[in-house]
């Protein structure tokens, strides 16, 4: 699989993408304390993971 992606998107933000769309593929919810979901973690929004 060759793709540019590692050129167009920062690290954490395919990191962030990919526990994203493993997550829907697999139905499950993604967990959040209350305060912090866990995208903030990587820094990114919900926009940039659709």
């Amino acid at each position: 699989l060759r793709t540019s992606l590692c050129l167009q998107f920062k690290p954490h933000h395919i990191a962030a993408g990919a526990i994203f769309l493993a997550a829907k593929f697999l139905k499950v919810k993604l967990p959040s304390d209350g305060e912090k979901f866990w995208w903030q973690e990587f820094d990114v929004t919900p926009r940039q993971l659709e």
